[in-house]
């Protein structure tokens, strides 16, 4: 009896360190302790799972588009108490193979009131060019349709425009220069067909002035026709004089027609025109056969 009991003892301890055919299961405890079962069903079940459940790669983000540099808004020039608003217009080589800046707005001097100091127009706004790390004044300038054109004996193009008011050359106003360069000139804007705005100063027009540099004051008086053609009447202290008169709207010009034998000795009478919706401002240009010159500036106001 004892016996039995012993072989029954020794039998049970066997089948403990055997596990009596149980799998042990292992344990991985780096991912919180889940079950690793080594078994081939459990293996593919697991690669099914990860195949399904692996994210699909992230698209590439779309490069950004290149964008022009913006224009920048005009700046406020000043010429002994006038103003202007101007900005860069455009940037390109002449025929003469020249640096051409072109700065248009609004304002005094793009209006074709031009300062003039004995007897030459007087460039009111200054421009200068920077590149390569050098600076350039420029060399001629002219006038026309609202704009300045500042010519350079430059070859290259510009990385920026500076610009300055006559009255204080310290305050710089700078332009990056690449959104107005261009291969060639602007297409000058398509002129009216002849006589087209002239008919909207056809009338009479009266008023006073002063000559350039202080002086009596003038009184004239205007008749035009549609056509551009009229009569002006010129009156200071005791003298008048009355003459035909052409306008050219092309160019915001006009001309007296003086006959060579006239009592002054006047040799020509010319100027430029500006009508702002209300007042036609006239800049008047008397030249004499002696090498006089009368200058005058005169504001009219249409006379219903």
């Amino acid at each position: 009896m004892k016996r039995t009991i012993v072989i029954l003892i020794l039998v049970a301890a066997l089948c403990l360190g055997a596990g009596c055919g149980t799998r042990k299961a292992d344990v991985d405890m780096s991912d919180g302790g889940a079950a690793l079962d080594p078994s081939p069903a459990a293996a593919i079940t697991e690669a099914a799972v990860n195949a399904d459940t692996e994210p699909e790669p992230s698209p590439e983000p779309a490069p950004e588009e290149e964008q022009a540099p913006p224009a920048q808004e005009p700046v406020t020039l000043r010429y002994e108490g006038e103003s202007a608003a101007a900005c860069v217009d455009s940037i390109y080589f002449d025929q003469d193979g020249r640096l051409a800046v072109v700065v248009a707005g609004q304002g005094y001097a793009f209006n074709k009131v031009l300062p003039i100091r004995n007897g030459k127009i007087v460039v009111p706004f200054y421009a200068d060019i920077r590149t390569g790390g050098q600076t350039h004044s420029w060399d001629t300038a002219s006038f026309g349709d609202g704009a300045i054109t500042y010519l350079f004996n430059v070859k290259q193009l510009p990385e920026e425009v500076i610009l300055y008011s006559a009255d204080n050359r310290d305050e710089q106003f700078v332009f990056d220069a690449a959104p107005y360069i261009r291969a060639e000139a602007p297409a000058p804007e398509q002129q009216k067909e002849d006589g087209a705005g002239l008919a909207e100063l056809a009338g009479r027009w009266t008023g006073t002035g002063r000559p350039v540099g202080g002086g009596t004051e003038i009184y004239l008086e205007i008749d035009l026709k549609a056509d551009g053609s009229g009569t002006y009447h010129f009156k200071q202290g005791d003298y008048s004089e009355s003459y035909p008169i052409s306008v050219n709207e092309g160019d915001g010009s006009f001309t007296a027609d003086i006959p060579s034998d006239n009592y002054l000795g006047i040799a020509s009478c010319k100027g430029t025109y500006v009508f702002d919706g209300s007042v036609l401002k006239l800049h008047i240009i008397t030249e004499f056969a002696s090498g006089g010159r009368f200058e005058y500036n005169v504001d009219c106001e249409r006379v219903d």
